[in-house]
């Protein structure tokens, strides 16, 4: 059931990036994972308006989607893609 989607789009707009973390976390399916990451890139208007720090989110979701491969638990390396992105906004 990926009706968490909903829940985590209504968390980016509201700014609340760690608690989409959770959710998404607790939720996604490992087979999800990669989807998220380009549902994060389709989407950077909802991390940030400026475009450099699209640019720094880009970059994040990128190293984030290249570790996907390399780390032994996906999850825990989405999480820590999404806390970049929250630290980055948060700045």
């Amino acid at each position: 059931d990926d009706g968490y989607i909903v829940e985590m789009v209504s968390l980016f707009k509201a700014g609340k990036i760690r608690e989409a973390r959770k959710l998404v976390c607790k939720s996604a399916q490992p087979d999800e994972m990669e989807d998220i990451y380009r549902w994060l890139y389709d989407n950077l208007d909802l991390i940030s308006d400026d475009e450099a720090t699209q640019d720094k989110a880009i970059l994040i979701v990128k190293q984030g989607l290249v570790d996907h491969t390399l780390i032994a638990d996906p999850e825990i390396n989405l999480a820590a893609t999404m806390i970049r992105i929250a630290n980055l906004i948060e700045k």
